[in-house]
């Protein structure tokens, strides 16, 4: 179900960069937050995606930065 799902579009798989990695550095070290947190939010803003995520700082930081740019 999982490659029907890849192969229709539905799901993008998305291989870290080292532009995305510094991104998600800096906001982890920004909002003192944990790299794994921060990766997500990186990539939301790298993709212009939405983030769903019932982590209500996550959501304000993803706010916050998507302000930044």
């Amino acid at each position: 179900m999982l490659t029907d799902l890849i192969d229709a579009g539905t799901i993008t798989l998305v291989r870290p960069n080292r532009k995305l990695v510094e991104r998600a550095y800096r906001i982890a070290a920004r909002h003192k937050v944990s790299f794994y947190d921060s990766i997500f939010v990186a990539l939301a803003i790298e993709m212009d995606a939405t983030l769903g995520t019932l982590d209500f700082k996550q959501d304000k930081i993803l706010k916050m930065e998507k302000a930044r740019d």
